[in-house]
């Protein structure tokens, strides 16, 4: 790999972009030509689901002949 210092700059950039929203579980490392970084959504910006009702279906028509 021929630019790790590029790579490494651009994921320490996209951590504190997104610092507000995610957790680094891992730093950026490098392993062979692979660098990465693992990032895990923070607990209070996971939006809770509402419990919805299912809905009913509209009463069947009956035809008058």
């Amino acid at each position: 790999m021929t630019r790790t210092g590029l790579g490494r700059q651009i994921l320490e950039r996209l951590i504190k972009d997104v610092e507000e929203k995610a957790i680094v579980e891992f730093r950026p490392r490098q392993e062979g030509n692979t660098l990465h970084a693992i990032l895990a959504p923070k607990k209070e910006a996971v939006p809770q689901k509402k419990a919805e009702k299912p809905q009913q279906a509209p009463p069947a028509r009956v035809n008058q002949a």
